[in-house]
């Protein structure tokens, strides 16, 4: 009967025991989710930027620079699980489009930028120059920084139109007059002439 008793306190036990084993043993094998976004997500810089850039292309995704290639992500959680980063490991590309004051292009970049329309934004630093009608569009779309952007100055006007005219005098005085004439090209007698 103090056999059983025993035996029944040890099997008691080794159930009570394993109750507990078995959610500990889940929650170790879960863990806990390393992307918590931090409060700010830093621009990617250096070498990072660099990576980043190669890799991910465009502006403001974000970039874990650790992987090779670079991942890269619209949002912070599909980054961080893709990829096996934690917060840390995460940065953001800049948006590189800031320019304020953009200059007309002029010279070599004249001449390349010859094939966007007057008022295009354009990027002379592509193999074949980019256009767009808006700055960020052409800073984005062919990963220009503000540097690299000028516009397209529109063409000056065409000057007027020569004309001629033919004027005739009639002196309806009872004197002789001397009509004089000033201004430029003036054809026959610049100096005047005499009407009777």
């Amino acid at each position: 009967m103090n056999q059983l008793f025993k035996y029944s306190i040890c099997s008691l036990f080794l159930i009570f025991s394993f109750s507990f084993l078995i959610p500990t043993n889940i929650l170790a094998q879960t863990g806990s989710n390393e992307c918590t976004e931090p409060t700010t997500v830093p621009d990617c810089m250096g070498s990072q930027l660099s990576n980043c850039q190669t890799s991910c292309g465009t502006s403001n995704e974000f970039c874990c620079p650790l992987t090779t290639p670079a991942g890269c992500g619209n949002d912070f959680d599909t980054l961080c699980n893709g990829s096996q980063c934690d917060a840390s490991d995460i940065c953001k590309i800049p948006n590189e489009c800031t320019g304020t004051d953009i200059p007309q292009c002029s010279g070599t970049d004249k001449a390349a930028c010859d094939v966007c329309s007057s008022n295009d934004f354009c990027c002379p630093t592509s193999p074949t120059a980019s256009c767009g009608t808006t700055f960020d569009e052409v800073c984005n779309g062919n990963t220009c920084t503000d540097q690299n952007i000028c516009q397209v100055p529109e063409p000056p006007p065409p000057p007027p139109v020569r004309q001629t005219r033919n004027l005739t005098f009639i002196n309806n005085c009872n004197e002789t007059v001397w009509v004089g004439g000033s201004g430029q090209d003036l054809t026959g007698e610049a100096t005047g002439f005499e009407l009777a």
